[in-house]
């Protein structure tokens, strides 16, 4: 397209191509930082069911730490289940929206790994429950 003023003609073109161009490279770099922020927060996340998990199966060896194991898992149950199945609703929403993205050279980034990692935190939050019911 041109545009066409009093005393020149701008041809839009190449003007139009080279913006595109940096709003997919823009696209690119953002959708590249939110996979980067996701796939940490969801490590942080099965790292936090994991050590949550370890806290409540070791073995008490004294009354002093049957006392605070049963102060944990309650504590746990009350605040932190919560909270962290809260982390993973959000974290499975960003995810949503990076697979359901349509920048085709994106969806090709997305690997089998970054599946996985986000059925791990799927399986910690579907067998929480159970885990906390036997410790109790």
């Amino acid at each position: 397209s041109i545009i066409r003023l009093q005393m020149i003609s701008i041809h839009c073109a190449e003007i139009n191509e080279a913006l595109c161009q940096k709003a997919g490279e823009a696209v690119d770099l953002l959708l590249q930082a939110i996979m980067r922020s996701v796939l940490l927060r969801n490590d942080q996340l099965v790292k936090s069911f994991q050590t949550a998990v370890n806290l409540m199966v070791k073995k008490p060896t004294s009354e002093a730490e049957l006392v605070d194991l049963e102060g944990h898992v309650q504590s746990f149950r009350t605040s932190g289940l919560h909270r962290l199945k809260e982390e993973f609703v959000d974290v499975r929403a960003w995810f949503g929206l990076l697979s359901d993205c349509e920048a085709l050279q994106f969806k090709a980034m997305l690997r089998d790994c970054h599946y996985q990692a986000i059925f791990s935190s799927a399986h910690w939050v579907h067998s929480i429950d159970q885990i906390v019911e036997d410790r109790e």
